[in-house]
């Protein structure tokens, strides 16, 4: 492999606002939009690398556009100054001790830093990850909490364009989750895996009873029944319940994984670089998953084109990420990279060019620029 040694000049911070094609809802609410903080890293010889913060203000740590623009700025950007780069495990481990928290600020700079890098050495992402798996990568159907209608029409989009695995939300009614994944499982016939995400809005016991009445619809999975903190009740839902129990909001770092592996909680990881704090900190979480025998996904936060591309390389490169990602591109009706990545036949192709593989359409980053807040950008005089 080539030589890494590149120098940043220029760090530009800047926050979008993105409309989703329909409104998401979820047992923590309903969504509309995307606010999102966007990385630009320029090397001193004029590659460009992209980065994403696909953020969620009600979710987690509650980071925002302000908060990670800050974060960037203020805590992050200083260590892009170095005269050359020539280790990126090195640059990513001042970026991750700079300041506590702060997941999915850091994961932006880490993309980015993986982007220019990759550009940098001439080699696609899934290259420097280790080597493409595959070249296409099954995902996800996401059907968000909503009327039974609604559910009969979504499954029956999916069927027709060939999805194998289909995630419903529940959590708000337990009437109404029966009946959705019931018109669920007539429509789908047997051979589509359907699993169940309920954002920890059940308590233990609850979890168990419910589940239990849905196993009949032969369930993959179902992903976080309890609340993230109560790691006591998820493994008491993974004993009780023949359905394999699957962690997302309990798992953000590689600490968190050690620590259900430890206590036994579950059964499968909902991997995540946004809530990891980059694609370096998500592959810590697949090493620990794959050494100790626990299946993954790729988690969403519902990100544009960028940050879905970064978890293109990501699953394509991991032997571990066995259940289909959550990788939805057709959440937009625009995206801010051209051509925008497409689903066929329920699967994903991962990009091949250099570093994420995709060009950022600057029009579209602008015209989705939120006006009312300062972006920053920092020129470095070397």
């Amino acid at each position: 492999m080539c030589k890494i040694e590149l120098s940043i000049s220029e760090v530009e911070v800047i926050p979008v606002r993105v409309p989703i094609d329909f409104y998401y809802a979820s047992s923590m609410g309903i969504r509309g939009d995307s606010e999102f903080v966007l990385v630009r890293l320029i090397s001193s010889d004029g590659l460009v690398g992209y980065g994403e913060a696909s953020l969620e203000h009600n979710w987690l740590n509650g980071e925002t556009q302000e908060s990670a623009m800050t974060t960037i700025n203020k805590y992050l950007s200083s260590h892009l100054k170095e005269e050359k780069i020539k280790s990126l495990n090195l640059i990513l481990r001042k970026i991750n001790n700079a300041v506590a928290g702060n997941l999915y600020a850091k994961a932006a700079v880490d993309i980015a830093l993986h982007d220019l890098v990759c550009r940098h050495l001439g080699i696609p992402l899934f290259e420097y990850l280790g080597g493409l798996i595959s070249k296409e990568v099954e995902v996800k159907f996401n059907i968000p909490i909503t009327s039974n209608e609604k559910v009969e029409w979504l499954s029956k989009q999916a069927k027709e364009k060939g999805f194998k695995t289909i995630k419903l939300k529940v959590g708000l009614d337990e009437k109404t989750d029966l009946s959705n994944l019931q018109t669920l499982r007539s429509i789908l016939g047997c051979d589509v895996k359907i699993g169940v995400d309920a954002n920890g809005a059940w308590s233990p016991k609850q979890a168990v009873r419910i589940i239990k009445k849905m196993e009949e619809f032969d369930l993959l999975f179902v992903e976080q029944p309890v609340p993230r903190s109560d790691i006591d009740g998820l493994k008491y839902v993974t004993k009780h319940v023949t359905t394999p129990v699957m962690a997302d909001e309990s798992i953000s770092t590689p600490y968190d994984a050690i620590n259900l592996v430890k206590r036994d909680a579950v059964d499968m990881f909902s991997v995540y670089i946004g809530k990891a704090g980059g694609i370096n900190e998500a592959r810590k979480i697949l090493h620990i998953a794959e050494g100790a025998g626990i299946d993954c996904t790729i988690g969403s936060n519902i990100e544009l084109g960028i940050g879905n591309a970064a978890k293109l390389h990501l699953a394509a490169s991991s032997s571990i990420v066995t259940i289909a990602p959550d990788i939805a591109p057709w959440f937009y009706a625009e995206d801010v990279i051209t051509p925008k990545l497409e689903c066929t036949n329920g699967k994903v192709k991962v990009p091949e060019g250099e570093g994420l593989g995709i060009r950022v359409d600057e029009d579209k980053v602008e015209k989705y620029r939120v006006k009312d807040l300062t972006a920053y950008r920092l020129r470095f005089v070397k």
